[in-house]
């Protein structure tokens, strides 16, 4: 007897792909499969038991409006696909990875509708990242009916997972059962990274972001930092590497020390970060940045980096207990942001003798980052959802395949 199969949507491609979503969808894959789960994934790049999707994936670098139109035109294909599917014998268990926010909305409805069991993967805590983004007030009729209805999907699904600890407790004060949430975390791909990262004596000191140049990432705090360092330390480089929304303010920064590499495969990450000494995680103060934990982080850990991370977020207390790094408090008055990014811009300087700071910030990473690789918290998501399909008394193989 086997499993029921599992359709795992997973956006753009799979598995070469930069996007934190596809990556983190691509582990959870990758773990069902080791798990024994018969696997189909619904994605936009042909591979192993994949079903293509025809609609576009939308891209973060379009307007708010143009893209959650894309994502509900794409909710429509896949509500399509799964009636069928439905229509042709026993439900498959879904799994729906959000963002994008709109298309797994009306594909979790759907599922209630039609009677198939969905575990929704909540990376990001929606409608509040519109609510913090000013793209819906919360207290409209909007953006109460958005929150009620969120709830429903929540409260309906077999299994909520989540990749911070305060995302999870934002959830399970939503749902009747708060053990059906789960903490899922993001990491580095323990089959890229290097198993002993090389320190990077005598070159220069090279400070890196990379990934998704967002709405929620300070990229204004970013350039303050390195042309602050420009003036202390005019021989610290900055290397930066992604795309999103905020990609022009990086492209045309005219400072001496900062390089752009734009957007970059997936499997060109590991080579950037091995020309770096310290990873910078900046993201933008607002109501949900609490519970914010980078995938960048990750990456630079599993590289061997220490990391600066603002504000003291769920990651900042990480890098900080750990002594894995720094964590400084973000603040919005334009005159005291100025200090942080000086105060920020003192301790790279600092830290670019490689003196004994640096190499405890590095100790520690070397120590401790073998308990943040991707394989840790997929299989810890592919014995969960084991159990819900147990629970739901539905055969289970005896058995898991390599």
């Amino acid at each position: 007897m086997s499993r029921p199969p599992v359709v795992l949507y997973a956006a753009q491609s799979l598995p070469a792909s930069p996007v934190a979503c596809a990556t983190r969808c691509h582990h959870l894959g990758e773990a069902l499969r080791r798990a024994g789960f018969p696997l189909e994934i619904w994605s936009h790049t042909p591979g192993t038991a994949t079903l293509v999707l025809r609609l576009p994936f939308p891209d973060n670098r379009w307007p708010t409006p143009v893209r959650m139109l894309v994502e509900a035109a794409m909710a429509v294909e896949l509500v399509i696909r799964l009636a069928l599917r439905r229509l042709r014998g026993r439900p498959p268990v879904v799994i729906l990875s959000s963002p994008p926010y709109v298309t797994c909305f009306f594909v979790a409805l759907a599922c209630r509708a039609l009677g198939i069991a969905y575990v929704f993967d909540a990376r990001d805590v929606y409608p509040e990242v519109l609510f913090n983004l000013g793209v819906i007030r919360r207290d409209s009729f909007v953006g109460r009916r958005l929150a009620a209805l969120t709830r429903g999907i929540y409260r309906h699904a077999a299994m909520v997972t989540t990749p911070s600890h305060r995302f999870a407790e934002t959830i399970r004060a939503q749902v009747p059962d708060a053990g059906s949430v789960h903490v899922v975390r993001n990491g580095w791909d323990d089959a890229a990274a290097p198993s002993t990262p090389v320190a990077r004596a005598g070159a220069p000191f090279t400070c890196v972001f990379h990934g998704l140049l967002g709405r929620m990432h300070d990229i204004a705090l970013l350039l303050a930092v390195a042309r602050r360092v420009a003036e202390l330390r005019p021989e610290v480089r900055f290397l930066v590497a992604g795309y999103g929304p905020k990609e022009d303010q990086v492209r045309h920064h005219g400072l001496p020390n900062l390089e752009f590499r734009g957007k970059l495969a997936h499997g060109d990450v590991p080579a950037l970060l091995r020309e770096a000494d310290l990873g910078l995680a900046f993201i933008c103060e607002n109501e949900g940045a609490d519970g914010a934990f980078p995938v960048k982080v990750y990456e630079y850990l599993g590289a061997g980096l220490p990391v600066f991370v603002t504000p003291v977020s769920e990651a900042g207390r990480l890098i900080r207990d750990r002594a894995m790094g720094r964590a400084f408090a973000a603040v919005d008055a334009e005159a005291i942001a100025t200090a942080i990014a000086t105060a920020i811009a003192e301790a790279i300087a600092s830290a670019a003798d490689r003196g004994p700071e640096w190499q405890a910030w590095r100790d520690a990473v070397l120590a401790g980052r073998h308990e943040f690789g991707r394989r840790v918290g997929s299989d810890r998501f592919a014995s969960a959802l084991a159990a819900v399909v147990a629970a739901s008394g539905a055969p289970v193989a005896a058995t898991a395949s390599s």
